[in-house]
């Protein structure tokens, strides 16, 4: 699906949530709930920029998926980025 598909202000508004600094990683469903809209339309947006997101290779207890952005990623603390080093993950 293409990023023109999005509407622009929640295109916007799913970044910003993602790179809130109260949160280290997001899942979909908190996302939705936050930004009060489909669930669908998160994962469409994160599936269609994966050039920007990219997902944990942990998910949580419950087996939701996590996501963050590459940006936030890179600034993340630097014991972080060495451990996605080691698991062979682009930081």
């Amino acid at each position: 699906m293409a990023a023109t598909s999005f509407p622009s202000d929640n295109q916007s508004l799913i970044v910003q949530a993602l790179e809130n600094p109260r949160y280290q990683w997001r899942t979909i469903q908190g996302l939705a709930k936050e930004l009060s809209i489909p669930e669908r339309e998160v994962r469409n947006y994160i599936a269609s920029h994966q050039d920007i997101i990219v997902q944990s290779s942990v998910p949580t207890q419950d087996g939701s998926d996590l996501f963050t952005t590459r940006r936030k990623l890179r600034q993340a603390n630097p014991m972080i980025r060495l451990i996605g080093a080691f698991k062979n993950r682009a930081v």
